[in-house]
This record gives structure tokens, C-alpha cells and sequence, in this order.
């Protein structure tokens, strides 16, 4: 396994997307999933969430994405949700990039959230990548990296989900209809961007062991 590993890694290091990096000087690079449609059949895909749903879907039309877990909401003496605020969350910069349709962002938001049927695999250990891992009606999702990740258990990637989320619950005002940011946790070498930018999605290919990777 870990040599397929390998081979499919380095595939990935010659195929990239053809959108350019959100940040100067960084590397363009194919999301891989790892999905697991039973017990006897792993195997890894290319490109964002919702590409991988599609094709999941394509090999089993009654796969689904997990529902998110429920989360415990902190409320007010009112009832209302406590939102995070810029203030609260250094390092976050709102609405000086292309926007995005709030709605789509939400959507391309919630679709990470719905992914603990599959894992995320970096495509390199490098460093200095951008991967774009959601993308709904141009709304885009990079998650960047500029030190070698190295997140040991299953479920790590999902620091990216929630400070993605922190974009959301940072940047959109009341009646916002449009929304972007940036947000590089202090300490953190990652950089989350959501951003007005258009899809490109991974050109399918019917294989089970190598991912379909896209081609400018």
C-alpha cells in the first residue's frame, strides 16, 4: 500500500489545477481523498469535495456524505448564536479579496463538513501548496500550507474545516451577501482563503486505484 502511496503522490506532484495560486510563490496542487466504499475497497480520488462526491456517486448511487456532528452552540440571554468576531480571531483578514455569494460559501462550507465518510491525503509533504478543496458556484476554498504538514491521525485535516468555518463566522455581517477572507492562524504555517474565483472541476475517469487528475 504504501508504495501505490508513493506512485500516487507522485503523480500528483506533475498534475496540478489550473487555477493559480492565492498566494505568491506557492504550488498549485490536486486535492486527494481517500474514501472507502466497504470494508474491501479503499481508494483515492482527486480534486474538491464535491468532485469526489460525484464520483462516489457514480460507483455507489446511495453513498452519501455523513451529516456533520451536532454541535453545542453557545447562546446569549436572548437565544441568539454567539458569533466569533475579526477580534477573536488574529490573523483573519475579511473582505479585501474577490467575493463570493455568502450562500455559496456556506454551501462550499458545509460539504467539508459532511465529508467524515472520507479523508483528506496532502498531495505533497513539501510545503508551500495550495489546494483547492470546495468549490460551489464560484465560490472557492483553498486550504495552503507553508511547512511540511504532518498530521498523524485520521481526522487532523480537520483543523482546516474549522478554521474555515471561523472565516464564515468571522467575516459575514447581517445581510451580507457577499463574503472572502483570509485567515493564517498565528503559529499555525497554514493559510485558509475563501474567495469569488471560478470552478475547475477534475475531469472524470472510470478507475478505482488511480485518481483522475486534471489537465490544463
Amino acid at each position: 500500500m504504501r508504495a501505490y502511496l508513493g506512485f500516487v503522490l507522485a503523480a500528483a506532484l506533475k498534475n496540478v489545477i489550473c487555477a493559480k495560486a492565492p498566494i505568491d510563490g506557492f504550488n498549485v496542487q490536486a486535492g486527494l481523498w481517500k474514501a472507502d466504499i466497504d470494508p474491501a475497497n479503499s481508494f483515492l480520488l482527486a480534486g474538491t469535495i464535491q468532485d469526489v462526491k460525484e464520483r462516489l456517486l457514480r460507483f455507489n448511487s446511495s453513498w452519501i456524505l455523513s451529516e456533520p456532528e451536532k454541535q453545542t452552540e453557545e447562546r446569549t440571554e436572548e437565544g441568539e448564536t454567539t458569533r466569533l468576531t475579526v477580534a477573536q480571531l488574529p490573523g483573519l483578514t475579511c473582505n479585501t479579496l474577490p467575493a463570493a455569494r455568502t450562500s455559496a460559501v456556506g454551501q462550499a462550507v458545509q460539504d467539508l463538513e459532511k465529508s467524515r465518510e472520507v479523508q483528506m491525503a496532502f498531495p505533497t509533504m513539501r510545503g508551500e501548496d495550495c489546494v483547492t478543496v470546495s468549490c460551489v458556484n464560484d465560490a472557492r476554498v483553498w486550504w495552503c500550507y507553508s511547512s511540511p504538514v504532518t498530521f498523524h491521525l485520521p481526522d487532523s485535516w480537520r483543523f482546516f474545516v474549522q478554521k474555515t468555518r471561523d472565516i464564515m463566522e468571522g467575516c459575514v455581517t447581517a445581510d451580507a451577501s457577499l463574503v472572502s477572507g483570509r485567515y493564517s492562524p498565528p503559529g499555525a504555517d497554514v493559510t485558509v482563503i475563501v474567495r469569488g474565483e471560478k470552478c475547475d472541476g477534475v475531469p472524470y475517469r472510470n478507475s478505482w486505484r488511480i485518481p483522475s487528475m486534471p489537465k490544463c
